[in-house]
């Protein structure tokens, strides 16, 4: 499974200002619903909060991996969002996330779903990648940093 087939230059957002991951949420959540109308952003909103509330996207090296299964996508969609100030993810290690990389799926994909934060949570777990995503200053840069490591795991 390669990840560039998902993540598209419309779905990198490399400059996001939230102060919490409310604000995160918020700003995912319009974003997804520019790219999909469909697909109601209060409904993104509560979703991804109340995913939250259960069990917490961090994975490790400031990097935060929401996801959700919502009708109105085709396929399986990634977004990242770099936030350069960090966002109090409320992490057992105290770490502010720092890159969010939001996985969506329709139900009927929820097998190419789960691939795909798996493949993501194992990138997230070597510290180097996550320093050099962090550090990126544009969707380029992003883009092309996940697409090295996603090359280098196939």
């Amino acid at each position: 499974m390669r990840i560039e087939k998902y993540i598209k230059q419309i779905h990198v957002l490399s400059d996001v200002n939230a102060s919490d991951k409310p604000e995160l949420f918020a700003v995912l959540s319009a974003h997804v619903h520019d790219l999909y109308p469909g697909i109601d952003r209060e409904r993104i909103y509560e979703q991804l909060d109340s995913q939250e509330k259960e069990a917490c996207s961090y994975s490790g090296n400031f990097i935060g991996i929401p996801n959700l299964l919502i009708d109105g996508p085709a396929d399986t969609v990634c977004l990242i969002a770099r936030i350069p100030a960090g966002v109090d993810y409320r992490a057992l290690d105290g770490n502010p996330v720092r890159l969010v990389f939001l996985v969506f799926s329709p139900p009927a994909r929820a097998g190419k779903h789960i691939r795909l934060i798996a493949r993501l949570a194992r990138f997230a777990c070597n510290p180097d990648f996550a320093r050099e995503m962090v550090e990126c200053q544009d969707d380029d840069c992003l883009l092309k940093r996940l697409s090295a490591e996603d090359s280098a795991h196939v």
